[in-house]
């Protein structure tokens, strides 16, 4: 039998209220129809930070962070972290609609701009704004939502990762064998027949990403090898009702109303039978910062710098010449993606002794 040492007991109960807020910002979901860099006039992206909205314990319910993906969503012009970065934006014109994803929950909501441009204020106009998830087009053949993400917390954090390292492991970075624990909960979630969701990790190769920057020498003149996985064995979404060692076959069933809240378990074991890579060798690296290549996920666990998500997974192949397009025939159905409320309840990362 295994003797673990935890690294990490996050429960969101035991947080105070501005103790959780600040560890709210260390977790988000990407969602579609907003724009980085708090603002609606620059950067505009398909995505955003929507950091999860804290809820105090109440009615026999412990503290959760909630993260909500819209049935039916609502267009927007863009979106902000906090409700400071909102408030500190005023050229949008009047009546434009956006999403404030502070954490606190007396601040997140859907808000309209009153006043023209440079002049005004934001009014609330739903304490909701949920959306759906955005699809990442940098695995075309295999689409993927972005539910529940975090950085690794690393002493020495890759360059582009800033502050919002959320998961806490072993001091020597050695994921190998390692546990990692949700107590978690759907309420009222949706999936496509093939969709699934699971824990996706994402971690630099240092002897890979050395190769790389000696072979590619144009800019930028520093890279990064990143391959990624998402644990197929121990999948989220069958923990939660969804199914039972599913992964390429069809769910049992289409909606979980209650998955009731559980600790769901899933094993870092270094085995790549227990993952599936999406990275792909075809793929060019010039000019690029990241590279997603293929390579064992030992590799990856073993000193683990990057990233975990927990993610929604839609297998959508893409053939010959489109394969690395992104185009409208590559997005998620709308039948087909997350839709629902995911209530976290606390995180635990266990390590081999």
């Amino acid at each position: 039998m295994t003797t673990y040492t935890t690294t990490q007991n996050l429960i969101i109960d035991d947080l105070s209220s501005a103790a959780a807020l600040a560890e709210a910002l260390k977790w988000w979901s990407i969602m579609a129809g907003g724009v980085v860099n708090d603002t609606v006039t620059d950067a505009i992206s398909s995505n955003v930070l929507a950091h999860p909205k804290y809820v105090a314990a109440a009615g026999g319910v412990d503290a959760h962070f909630l993260f909500s993906f819209a049935e039916t969503p609502v267009e927007v012009a863009g979106a902000y972290s906090t409700k400071t970065a909102m408030d500190a934006d005023l050229v949008p014109a009047a009546s434009t609609l956006v999403n404030c994803w502070d954490p606190d929950p007396s601040k997140r909501g859907r808000y309209s701009k009153t006043g023209g441009t440079g002049t005004g204020s934001w009014t609330l106009v739903s304490s909701s704004p949920a959306d759906k998830a955005w699809t990442d087009y940098n695995h075309p053949q295999r689409l993927l939502e972005l539910l529940i993400c975090s950085f690794v917390y690393t002493t020495s954090p890759l360059a582009y990762m800033g502050s919002q390292q959320g998961w806490v492991g072993p001091s020597d970075g050695n994921w190998m064998g390692a546990r990692v624990t949700l107590d978690i909960e759907f309420q009222q979630a949706k999936l496509g027949p093939y969709s699934k969701v699971g824990l996706h990790v994402q971690g630099n190769v240092p002897s890979r990403a050395a190769a790389l920057s000696a072979l590619y020498t144009e800019s930028p003149s520093e890279k990064f090898f990143l391959p990624n996985f998402i644990q197929k064995t121990d999948l989220i979404s069958d923990q939660l009702d969804f199914g039972h060692d599913s992964w390429g076959v069809e769910n049992k069933v289409p909606v979980v109303r209650s998955s009731s809240r559980q600790n769901v378990v899933i094993n870092m074991t270094g085995d790549d039978d227990d993952f599936h890579c999406f990275g792909d060798t075809g793929r060019d690296p010039t000019g690029r910062l990241i590279s997603y290549g293929e390579a064992p996920v030992s590799e990856v666990l073993s000193n683990l710098q990057g990233n975990m998500y927990v993610l929604a997974h839609h297998p959508a192949p893409v053939d010959g010449d489109a394969f690395w397009t992104k185009s409208s025939s590559e997005s998620v159905a709308q039948f087909d993606r997350f839709r629902g409320d995911i209530k976290l309840f606390g995180v635990k990362v266990e390590v081999p002794a």
